[in-house]
């Protein structure tokens, strides 16, 4: 994650217009988006109707409960454009089963019905945080963004209904007034075509949905990492350093603090005016305002009193309040109201009645055999699933091993850490750069091999979006004394040179130098 080709303003942000940027975000990229959440999803609506065997709202139900993994395509593209990488759906589609994979079963089961799932999901897809630490993550997270997650996703319902509403509404206004149809007969006796209307109208409104959604909560948690990791401060630093290098940092100094003199005197000034000089500028004013009243025309001034005395009548100034609760004429509202718009109502209440019906069955189990059936042998996949995870794992996995749960990132804080981008002797490379004067570079360099030697040659497990304090602490944590104190050294003076600007002593580096190949023996 390079900060650095961030195509968004980096700045605090309010959890409420961090919902808008989500949304332009969505409109910005709508047809690779939309496209990785219909695609799959059609996929299994499509495969699911063939096999539901009579049974209408199957369809919808799958392709309802898979929706944390639908929505993991929008974000996978969202999170790449946002950093300037170039991702459409085809490299979602092709890297699709590495992405729906990532803690699928707990997505499904346990967090499936959490009110802050898509402000949640970047943790499971982005940084892929492990259970331990996922808690501590989330809290920190929820802290001040928490209940905006939240009235997302209810707000989300309800466009769904009013999507569901609006397509009934549109297919009633499609048919001509001159055809006289009983709507409510017509789904009464045609049970089949009501279900796959409806399975077909809610698919619709969940694909439209889908993508603002998954990309509204993306930019809440983007906001929200802006306000605790400082991106603004850090992006500002990087570009202070790019406009004014190390040679002219002394005269830039300089200016500043002459400015900020020069509006210290400023200030000064201004605050030692007198109180009587600025009460006789206000009477001066206010003596000028008066003699212009004064010379108004009368007959103005006569215009000006009738409008008051107008004004003042009864007639202006007679205020009633009536409140209460009474019972709507349904006779006298529906005899008002258009057919197709009654027509609709119909066909909603004819609906409710039937999904009231639908939960009556557990009156007479015996009739419901099929549906218990289906419903135990989803139960035992479930249990087959978990009980044999392990196994299930070592089969499925190709390209990942078992204790590595992410991929070696290839550049962290905006430096390459990859083996072919170094040379084969890093400390001859590093004292060859400081005796060229290049500083920074060689301390770079230094850091980008440590860096990179604790992802491959230690096996550290580092997430792009670790900051170098949080890589230090996972060193620390493994126990090993004499790496923990190379690394906390040079990390130190790689921290102080990139944000402070301050150089480290030849001597220090050259001592990191001398003990490198203790420390890495293998370089």
């Amino acid at each position: 994650m390079d900060l650095d080709r961030i195509s968004i303003r980096a700045r605090l942000r309010s959890p409420w217009e961090a919902l808008d940027l989500g949304f332009v975000i969505a409109r910005q990229w709508w047809l690779p988006l939309c496209l990785t959440w219909l695609l799959p999803s059609l996929l299994v609506f499509v495969v699911v109707s063939l096999l539901s065997m009579g049974i209408d709202w199957l369809p919808y139900l799958v392709v309802w409960w898979l929706k944390p993994l639908w929505d993991r395509g929008p974000l996978y593209i969202a999170s790449r454009r946002l950093f300037g990488e170039e991702a459409n759906a085809r490299d979602m589609l092709v890297n699709a089963w590495r992405i729906y994979k990532t803690d699928i079963l707990t997505s499904l089961t346990l967090r499936r019905f959490s009110a802050t799932r898509s402000f949640d999901l970047p943790l499971t897809v982005l940084e892929k945080i492990p259970k331990q630490r996922r808690s501590e993550r989330l809290n920190i997270l929820h802290r001040n963004h928490g209940s905006a997650a939240m009235w997302l996703t209810v707000v989300g319902i309800i466009i769904e209904g009013l999507f569901l509403f609006g397509i009934f509404s549109f297919i009633a206004l499609m048919v001509p007034e001159q055809i006289d149809i009983d709507y409510l007969r017509l789904f009464v006796d045609q049970e089949r075509i009501l279900g796959w209307l409806l399975n077909i109208s809610l698919f619709i409104a969940m694909a439209l949905v889908g993508p603002f959604y998954a990309c509204a909560g993306f930019a809440l948690y983007i906001s929200r990492r802006i306000e605790l990791e400082a991106w603004d401060i850090e992006i500002r630093f990087r570009h202070l350093s790019s406009l004014y290098p190390r040679k002219y940092q002394s005269s830039a100094a300089n200016r500043s603090l002459s400015s900020a003199t020069l509006m210290a005197a400023a200030l000064c000034a201004v605050l030692s005016l007198s109180p009587s000089a600025v009460i006789a500028q206000h009477s001066a004013t206010s003596s000028s305002a008066a003699a212009t009243d004064s010379e108004l025309p009368s007959q103005a001034q006569l215009a000006k009193q009738q409008m008051f005395q107008v004004l003042s009548a009864e007639e202006f100034h007679t205020t009633e309040t009536v409140q209460g609760w009474r019972l709507k004429n349904r006779t006298q509202s529906k005899n008002d109201s258009p057919q197709w718009l009654r027509n609709a109502f119909d066909i909603l209440w004819n609906l409710v009645i039937k999904i009231a019906n639908f939960f009556s069955f557990l009156a007479w189990p015996l009739q419901y055999l099929e549906i218990v059936l289906w419903i135990g042998a989803a139960l035992m996949v479930v249990f087959l699933f978990v009980r044999f995870r392990k196994p299930i794992g070592e089969f499925i996995s190709t390209s990942e091993p078992l204790h590595q749960t992410r991929e070696a990132p290839e550049v962290m804080f905006g430096l390459e850490v990859t083996k072919h981008s170094l040379p084969q002797d890093i400390p001859a490379s590093v004292r060859t750069l400081w005796q060229e004067k290049q500083h920074r570079a060689a301390v770079s360099l230094l850091y980008r091999a440590l860096l990179t030697g604790l992802i491959h040659d230690y096996n550290f497990v580092f997430a792009d979006s670790y900051t170098e304090g949080e890589c230090l602490a996972l060193v620390k944590q493994q126990g090993n004394p004499e790496l923990s104190q190379f690394v906390m050294k040079l990390t130190g003076y790689w921290q102080n040179l990139a944000y402070g600007h301050l150089l480290p002593q030849w001597e220090d580096i050259n001592a990191l130098c001398d003990k490198w190949q203790q420390v890495f023996p293998s370089e």
